[in-house]
């Protein structure tokens, strides 16, 4: 049996997706909770997490947020979400930024099943699946 390809769903500031000053965390969470309002609720919750604290960190450090990536997948993974931002600072995930930081990468650790940060060009991807 083969599996369904992924969904992907790509939210930008400068489009009409994600606005871009300090709500982009807040509409990356709404646009979440719409596309995968069929997950079970503590798997959403999960998400919402994730995609509230990859956005919040690329933010924590001065950095603009370019794009959001939602990708639904068939099971085990329901989700991976990607943040595309332009660092002001290395992420949190590289370099510690304090107490705040290192409780996000703590949920960030409890709630994924897999993730991690990665150069792009100038930008940085930080990435969680769940």
């Amino acid at each position: 049996m083969g599996h369904a390809p992924p969904a992907i769903v790509t939210l930008r500031p400068s489009c009409d997706d994600l606005p871009s000053d300090g709500l982009v965390g807040v509409e990356a969470r709404r646009l979440t909770a719409r596309i995968f309002a069929d997950l079970s609720p503590a798997r959403l919750t999960d998400l919402l997490l994730l995609v509230d604290e990859l956005v919040t960190d690329a933010q924590r450090h001065g950095s603009r947020v370019r794009e959001v990536h939602l990708c639904r997948f068939d099971m085990p993974v329901a989700a991976h979400v990607e943040v595309i931002s332009t660092p002001a600072a290395t992420p949190s995930c590289a370099a510690s930024a304090g107490a705040e930081a290192e409780w996000g990468r703590l949920l960030v650790e409890d709630v994924a099943t897999a993730w991690g940060v990665q150069r792009e060009g100038d930008d940085w991807m930080t990435w969680a699946e769940v």
